[in-house]
């Protein structure tokens, strides 16, 4: 993920990377009929899913692995995935 950073004051400008999905432990979540939210945290960024709709057989993952984040859902599955990430206060400067 590439956040566009500027000044208003300045006429510089650059491009940040946070998150190339290569830095870290390999995240995978899996879910199921019965856990329909899941949750996981490593030292660089929260990955959250939630099956919002599904029938069987249940095939909804999602996974950051090799600098791809990978969203999988089945024919009738809807899934909500969500990144975040802590951010140092002097990354951006104003």
């Amino acid at each position: 993920m590439l956040i566009f950073a500027g000044s208003l004051f300045t006429a510089q400008a650059g491009l940040i990377e946070i998150d190339g999905f290569n830095v870290g432990l390999e995240q995978m979540i899996t879910l199921s009929g019965t856990d329909t939210y899941a949750i996981g945290t490593n030292a660089v960024r929260t990955l959250s899913a939630e099956l919002l709709a599904s029938s069987d057989p249940m095939q909804s993952s999602v996974e950051v692995s090799f600098g791809f984040l990978t969203d999988t859902n089945g024919s009738a599955e809807d899934s909500e995935v969500r990144v975040s990430w802590d951010f140092d206060a002097d990354l951006f400067v104003v």
